[in-house]
């Protein structure tokens, strides 16, 4: 089973390089106004970045900066909030927002699923003959 990646409209990362252009000449004008330009920039990387990986071994929520890795074995239900949010609950209770992934997108982690349950993990509580 291969991964699949969930992102977020590349449209984003456009409109934000376009809106860094824009704000060129403002950030330029005076030196305490440069970090305006920062913002599309910074918006640009989420929007390339930002996302969901859907594996065999978990789920991989990626953010700006950093990435989480979520093992199947701690997800116990995967919510749609809306048409347009979907939360990972984990076994702990706590709710885990699953970026790019909206409430249609929910039928693609079925095949993932099922080829996890497919082949499932060791446990160390089996017993191997000896």
């Amino acid at each position: 089973m291969r991964q699949q990646k969930f992102r977020y409209n590349a449209a984003i990362t456009v409109a934000a390089v376009v809106a860094f252009f824009g704000a060129v000449p403002l950030a330029t004008s005076r030196a305490y106004l440069l970090p305006v330009a920062l913002v599309p920039l910074l918006i640009a990387v989420w929007g390339w970045r930002a996302g969901t990986d859907v594996s065999p071994a978990g789920l991989r929520i990626r953010a700006l900066f950093g990435s989480r890795l979520v093992p199947w074995s701690h997800v116990s239900a995967l919510v749609p909030a809306d048409r347009k949010r979907v939360y990972a609950v984990l076994t702990t209770g706590r709710q885990v927002r699953l970026p790019a992934v909206g409430a249609a997108e929910l039928a693609a982690f079925s095949e993932v699923a099922a080829a996890k349950a497919a082949a499932p993990e060791k446990t160390d509580d089996t017993e191997t003959a000896q």
